[in-house]
């Protein structure tokens, strides 16, 4: 039994710390061992773009964003916009209709994200599209770092970086900030080494004609768009030049929900990830989705309880155990006071951090359970947010 609780630690400690350090040891080699190429310089010709929002009623942001969208730099005439605003009824609609630029696709039905994607994907006579979520706002330079993302013919799809920022209001759901910027060190190393493991919805870009029609109950649509270029061989690139901002869940119910939906939508992309192919890609997979996903979240609580059945074994002296069950016992201890004192605004979020662990892997395993009752609707429920960053 102390065998198999080791093997549990050792799966824990290097999803979430080991993978991430070896990363950065293999770059190395490969930077070490491989020739050089600078992309670093200026595009000669920009290829034009078209970039798609998907908004369901977003009436109080969409002006913002267009707003955001058209003060984007890019060379004039090369930059189109098409909104979808399927299903809205507080006047998103009437909102870009006003402005004449922007190509608008309504209709009264709502089906979906993917739905709406594939409506709009039909439009696109660019050969790059640009997804982005109404409720983000994009850095002036985001689109000229996309697109030079894609000088290297084998790149299909580039990936920006996410920045979350924290609430004072609700600094327990606020921790999301501080997970992202791990995130996004893992992306980086990910696209240095070989290929970032999907993109976030938020902020990505694609050849257009790598795209291929979503089913229309597909919840992570970012995940399987990206996932279906890599499957047809290019990698996606990641560039931390091309930024979307947007503040954290207003409250910790709404920011298990959103968790519980993307875990949702995780599962169910597991029968189309690409396993096959490049043996790097599959090992990055594996450790940064699988993983996450399906393993880890499973054995937190079995490698505790195991630890405390060790020790409480006749003879049993073993230091490493007991240091490993107070440290365990006391991260536990701390989620649970981060729980008790979610509601106080003056701790830092950082305090949260625990908490947030906890919470995020048992929406994991929440989500399963959602999965097999297959009661997870891809009309998803708006999660209260305080508008866009100033």
């Amino acid at each position: 039994m102390q065998t198999f609780f080791w093997i549990m630690v050792a799966v824990i400690v290097y999803t979430y710390l080991g993978y991430g350090l070896l990363l950065l040891c293999l770059r190395w080699l490969y930077q070490l061992f491989s020739r050089k190429t600078n992309n670093n310089g200026p595009v000669a010709d920009w290829p034009e773009l078209t970039i798609v929002i998907a908004a369901y009623n977003e009436a109080t942001v969409i002006q913002q964003k267009l707003d955001n969208c058209f003060a984007l730099r890019y060379p004039a005439g090369k930059k189109h916009i098409i909104c979808v605003t399927d299903g809205s009824t507080d006047g998103t609609d009437r909102l870009v209709a006003l402005y004449p630029e922007v190509q608008l696709l309504h209709q009264p039905e709502r089906r979906g994200k993917a739905a709406a994607i594939n409506r709009a994907m039909l439009q696109v006579q660019t050969g790059l599209v640009v997804c982005t979520d109404a409720n983000t706002l994009l850095n002036e330079t985001a689109l000229e770092a996309l697109a030079a993302g894609f000088r290297d013919e084998r790149i299909g799809a580039v990936a920006g970086e996410k920045q979350v920022l924290p609430l004072r209001s609700a600094p327990a759901a606020s921790v999301e900030s501080i997970y992202w910027q791990y995130e996004s060190l893992l992306k980086k190393e990910d696209a240095r080494l070989h290929s970032v493991m999907g993109a976030a919805g938020e902020l990505y870009a694609i050849r257009t004609r790598l795209f291929t029609a979503l089913p229309e109950d597909t919840i992570c649509d970012d995940l399987r768009i990206t996932m279906h270029i890599v499957r047809l061989g290019y990698r996606i690139g990641y560039t931390p030049l091309a930024i979307s901002r947007e503040y954290a869940s207003g409250t910790v119910v709404g920011e298990y929900q959103r968790k519980l939906r993307i875990g949702v939508g995780n599962i169910q992309s597991l029968a189309w990830l690409p396993f096959t192919g490049s043996l790097i890609f599959t090992w990055q997979l594996l450790s940064r989705k699988l993983l996450r996903w399906l393993v880890v979240p499973y054995l937190l609580m079995p490698a505790w309880l195991l630890n405390g059945w060790l020790l409480a074994q006749p003879g049993s002296s073993n230091g490493c155990l007991l240091g490993i069950f107070l440290l365990q016992t006391g991260w536990y201890l701390w989620a649970l006071l981060g729980w008790c004192c979610r509601s106080i605004r003056s701790l830092p979020g950082i305090f949260f951090l625990p908490f947030y662990f906890c919470l995020a892997n048992l929406a994991m395993i929440h989500a399963l359970l959602r999965y097999w009752r297959k009661s997870q609707s891809v009309n998803w429920t708006k999660i209260p947010r305080e508008g866009l960053v100033e």
